[in-house]
């Protein structure tokens, strides 16, 4: 038997509520009242899981079972004429189509001067955006217009203008498109982990070496102004010269916050920029500009051309918490750390289906860590359960190791050493099994292991010590947690 096809169901629960919102309008506008496609939206709007056999029911009586099949179909279609329909009013490129298509239909009708007024107009709206390859569609209806006139008005300089335009819109496409295969060669090899911070990155460095990323005058189109900044940005991120990333980030979002006509074209990567930029600003510890780029990052979901960008909230609440509670933690500054705890408690309900697995572990996280810094020990053990009994979180093994050695820490801050004695135990196993060299938490696990047995406790001095020099030598271990602050202010060990 055939397996029902989820197409429908996807492109349902891919739309924002305004699409969702607009297309019900255009249902009950162009659809009858009694409609079974509307009927069929809501019912699969309402559904966590596609399931067409209790869809079906709805459509059974004296209808054949192709007759849902059909509706299906035809749902399908009316949604994405409703979606083409909602475009054309948020999105400037539709309207340039659709200029297209008004001056092809002026030509067809004989209405030439009129043709030549549409021409002209969206061949401004074009330019503006830089669309070039529609420029030369545009110049293609004006080259019939020429011949339909029978070269009436028409000198020979202007039509070496006209091919001169076309040729010139040609070397941009060829630009912008030679920019677009460079730069996306490189970002393959990014998102395939191939570049990144610590690796040889010897590849990257030999496209990097192009003229097309030295010499910034050879980038002669909008589009290919923002892939040399943007690559030289990750080229300078992934070589550990923060300074320069955060400089080129700063002139990516400079470019496009001058030409705001061009921000909806291009809101992810004013997106991606601005969250590059904010994690430079964290490292290099421009807190002023850090802060203010925050609620810059919040004010997105307010502006028009940006509210296209899929889980857009859910983005900005996860990118700007996370960025604020790390400047709040790397500052210790933790009581003010703890007044955001409940905020992005309520945040990862709200978004729950919209923030990626690692990325919610993160934030929990992060808020487990503020409220063990806090001495709320029994809180900090409740945001670690849900870590631990997340499925696959064991998969993000630095935060999951670091979870379960705040767990062992929690409960001997509390008293629960017979506890404590078991969950070592788990940790040590895990811990072997995973061959981990680093020395930091096996100290920290036998300080804990004498403190509970024996009568003489080991001085707190000498732990504070060994972590001192481990802080330096294992500085990966003390991202996710600060062994030594524990130990310095946290701990009742004298």
């Amino acid at each position: 038997m055939k397996k029902p096809s989820v197409d429908l169901f996807v492109l349902i629960h891919s739309m924002s509520k305004p699409e969702k919102r607009y297309f019900k309008l255009h249902a009950a506008r162009h659809l009858s009242k009694d409609n079974q496609y509307a009927k069929l939206f809501t019912l699969i709007d309402t559904q966590a899981v596609y399931n067409e056999p209790q869809l079906t029911k709805h459509f059974a009586g004296k209808k054949s079972a192709s007759h849902f099949a059909v509706v299906k179909k035809q749902l399908y279609e009316n949604i994405l004429e409703a979606l083409h329909r909602y475009d054309e009013f948020a999105h400037p490129e539709q309207k340039i189509y659709k200029g297209i298509h008004f001056c092809t239909l002026l030509l067809k009708k004989g209405l030439f001067d009129q043709c030549k007024k549409q021409i002209r107009k969206y061949k401004a709206l074009a330019y503006s955006l830089e669309k070039f390859e529609n420029i030369i569609e545009l110049t293609e209806i004006e080259k019939r217009l020429i011949t339909k006139m029978q070269f009436t008005s028409v000198s020979y300089l202007f039509m070496q203008q006209l091919q001169h335009e076309q040729n010139t819109c040609i070397h941009y496409l060829e630009t912008t498109n030679k920019y677009w295969f460079q730069s996306h060669t490189i970002f393959k090899m990014h998102y395939e982990k191939k570049i990144g911070p610590g690796k040889e990155n010897t590849e990257l460095h030999n496209l990097i070496r192009d003229t097309a990323f030295t010499d910034y005058t050879k980038a002669s189109t909008f589009k290919s102004k923002l892939d040399f900044l943007q690559i030289n940005a990750l080229h300078a991120f992934v070589s550990g010269d923060v300074s320069k990333a955060y400089q080129l980030n700063t002139q990516f979002i400079q470019l496009l916050d001058t030409h705001d006509h061009l921000k909806f074209l291009f809101a992810d990567r004013y997106f991606s920029a601005l969250n590059n930029y904010l994690i430079d600003s964290l490292l290099l510890k421009r807190y002023t500009e850090l802060l203010a780029g925050i609620l810059a990052l919040r004010a997105l979901p307010l502006k028009p051309e940006f509210r296209h960008i899929q889980n857009l909230e859910a983005n900005v609440f996860r990118l700007s918490y996370l960025l604020e509670m790390n400047y709040y933690i790397s500052t210790e500054r933790f009581e003010e750390a703890l007044q955001k705890v409940h905020t992005i408690q309520k945040g990862l309900k709200i978004f729950e289906n919209k923030i990626a697995l690692p990325n919610a572990i993160t934030l929990h996280y992060i808020n487990a860590y503020t409220l063990f810094t806090n001495k709320k020990f029994s809180g900090c053990l409740d945001e670690l359960q849900v870590i631990l009994h997340t499925h696959a979180a064991d998969t993000i093994t630095d935060i999951y190791r670091d979870t379960r050695m705040m767990q062992i820490l929690c409960h001997f801050e509390m008293g629960d050493h017979m506890l404590v004695d078991s969950l070592i135990i788990s940790m040590q196993r895990s811990l072997l099994s995973q061959k981990i060299k680093q020395q930091t938490h096996k100290i920290v696990i036998r300080f804990i292991k004498q403190s509970i047995q024996k009568v003489d406790k080991p001085p707190r001095a000498d732990l504070i010590k060994k972590l001192v020099l481990l802080a330096d030598n294992e500085k990966n271990v003390f991202n996710n947690f600060n062994y030594l602050y524990w130990a310095e202010k946290i701990t009742g060990i004298s």
